[in-house]
């Protein structure tokens, strides 16, 4: 991968070995990562630290959309959810973006995330 976020990807992964993830995990947050880098370079993002909780959620809405469709299911939806959440901790943790960008108020039962 090329785009700008690869570095951060890459320490996501170290993190994600030193913190004994499963391989299958490791590779279904990597996939679903390049998956929300995509979406952030069709809108326009360069830069990690302009990621706000209202893209987040935008995010999460267009994949939202697809359950109704029977394209992805709640589950789907929550897993990628959860893998770009665990992404932000982690570069919350390192200091690489500012706090409570992926922090949720509240969960609700019908959509799982940040909403």
């Amino acid at each position: 991968m090329s785009y700008p976020f690869a570095g951060l990807l890459f320490g996501f992964q170290e993190h994600m070995k030193v913190k004994n993830y499963a391989p299958a995990t490791m590779t279904a947050y990597r996939r679903e990562i390049e998956k929300f880098f995509g979406y952030l370079q069709e809108n326009g993002i360069p830069d990690i630290q302009r990621v706000t909780r209202g893209l987040l959620q935008a995010y999460q809405a267009t994949l939202m959309e697809s359950v109704p469709k029977g394209i992805l299911t709640l589950a789907t939806v929550a897993l990628k959810t959860r893998a770009i959440k665990r992404f932000f901790e982690y570069l919350e943790q390192s200091n690489q973006v500012p706090p409570s960008t992926s922090k949720s108020p509240r969960k609700r039962r019908d959509c799982p995330g940040w909403s």
